[in-house]
């Protein structure tokens, strides 16, 4: 090598370095910041007790012994040092505070065997409950004890009667029993704040497709009803009585028409509408790779897509995250999206050029295959058109859902194809589409309730899409006045 030059393989490891250490600072920001003491819920979950086969919630920690309880969780492990230093001090406040609404529980995030565990805990004669997590892979990250896979503990949270993150602790600390101690009187006196119990076996789905651009309706013939600005306001409506709700689009939210300040206004409509997950459609590529992948980068809307990639020369990327998986209540979902080439049949070639779509069939049986035993429920974003999401469901078994888009088909029954609902809502984002779930004891569908929600004058404006709809009009008659006067 040329003393003073560098290879190309030196400049690309150093690159990647500088990427890998702005993402693992980022990550250390988000997940050390993510706590606004006093006025979050803390994360829940759903853990095993150990020595038992009884799985516990936060809201069962919360309510233990019929009592309205302070909580305190400690994360630790078996090589953790300070954590065992710390193990008596929590001992001596679950003694002092043993006749009052406090409770004490030990979270373990080994990535050991159990019986490790087990043998640990009984020659450290510990005797405070422990809640099983292995690896932390439920409360790790949701907590930030867990950051790029390394543990930070000890960490001790302390939260209040009502579920609110009110303090937390990192690292061992010799005077914890006397700071915990004026912290647990502080909150005793605490009135519980009384709320809507949550159903725990039913779960509502909302969603949309084909919004193709209409952020509000003309309330003519042509589009009696719709529009984004309507959306927003049931939506909201809705989460007011449905506590468990997943909120999914099946894509093409832009016009088929290359319009940047249609898709500028939509795309800040379709943020206040606060999707869970949004298909990727072959209208959102209407504006070019660039364009998309710069509203992705934003991450201000959730866009999946687990099967279309893109390529820059010799090297092809995914253009969006492929899924996400999302506990709600006592129930884990996995949402997978996927496209169909053949969307892109009538779409000009130079917007398709640099895109590579894989097979969506396999792309699904795989996920079905790694995920189906992980999770309750599995759901799959589809932009390939009803005829294509019916091959889908007789092809693989397993799904339970598909949400559909492209072919704007208004189904007006739930389809049921090999143990398979499929729903779409039709086009011009005129419906708002609502799907409710009941499951059993064992977390299976047993009955739904299926309905199309027409978006009429009757809903009245969301006032911010409103104020979006009103600057978008002032910038149409701007381009206007400018043609006129050149």
């Amino acid at each position: 090598m040329v003393r003073g030059r560098e290879t190309k393989e030196v400049k690309n490891k150093k690159i990647f370095f500088r990427f890998f250490l702005f993402g693992f600072c980022l990550s250390f920001i988000i997940h050390n910041s993510a706590f606004i003491l006093g006025e979050e819920t803390a994360p829940d979950f759903n853990l095993k007790l150990f020595f038992t086969e009884k799985r516990i919630c936060l809201n069962d920690l919360l309510t233990e012994d019929n009592k309205h309880n302070v909580l305190v969780l400690s994360f630790f492990d078996t090589t953790c040092e300070p954590c065992l230093k710390e193990m008596p001090h929590l001992h001596n406040l679950a003694k002092k505070y043993q006749d009052k609404p406090v409770k004490i529980y030990l979270v373990n995030i080994d990535k050991t065997a159990p019986n490790v565990v087990e043998n640990f805990v009984k020659n450290n004669n510990i005797t405070l409950p422990i809640l099983l997590d292995p690896y932390g892979i439920q409360t790790g990250e949701k907590y930030g004890v867990v950051v790029n896979q390394m543990a930070k503990i000890p960490k001790l949270f302390l939260i209040s009667k009502n579920g609110i993150i009110k303090k937390f602790y990192e690292g061992y600390k010799e005077n914890i029993e006397e700071i915990l101690s004026k912290e647990i009187d502080e909150l005793l006196p605490e009135e519980v704040v009384v709320t809507t119990a949550v159903k725990k076996d039913t779960l509502t789905i909302l969603f949309t497709n084909s919004t193709n651009g209409y952020i509000e309706s003309c309330d003519c013939p042509e589009n009696p009803f719709g529009g984004l600005v309507r959306r927003v306001t049931l939506v909201n409506e809705l989460k007011k009585d449905n506590p468990q709700i997943l909120l999914l689009d099946g894509g093409d939210t832009l016009s088929p028409y290359p319009d940047p300040l249609s898709a500028k206004y939509v795309f800040l409509a379709m943020e206040k509408v606060g999707y869970d997950a949004i298909a990727l459609g072959d209208q959102e590529l209407i504006l070019g790779r660039d364009y998309i992948k710069s509203e992705i980068e934003k991450n201000k809307l959730p866009f999946y897509s687990a099967n279309l990639t893109t390529c820059e020369g010799d090297v092809c990327s995914y253009l969006a995250p492929s899924h996400l998986i999302k506990e709600i209540g006592n129930l884990k979902i996995g949402i997978i999206s996927v496209i169909s080439p053949k969307v892109f049949i009538f779409f000009p070639r130079d917007k398709t050029k640099d895109f590579k779509v894989l097979s969506a069939t396999e792309t699904v049986q795989g996920f079905v295959d790694n995920f189906r035993n992980e999770v309750d429920l599995i759901i799959v974003l589809s932009h390939s058109g009803y005829e294509e999401d019916a091959n889908l469901a007789k092809q693989i078994k397993g799904i339970d859902i598909i949400i559909g888009g492209h072919s704007q088909t208004l189904v007006k029954d739930a389809a049921g194809k090999n143990n398979t609902l499929i729903v779409q809502a039709g086009e011009k984002g005129q419906y708002l589409g609502k799907l409710d779930l009941k499951f059993d004891e064992k977390k299976k569908i047993s009955s739904y309730q299926y309905q199309l929600l027409p978006l009429t004058k009757d809903i009245p404006d969301d006032k911010e899409v409103r104020v979006l709809v009103t600057e978008y009009q002032q910038e149409i008659e701007k381009a206007g006045k400018k043609l006129l006067t050149k």
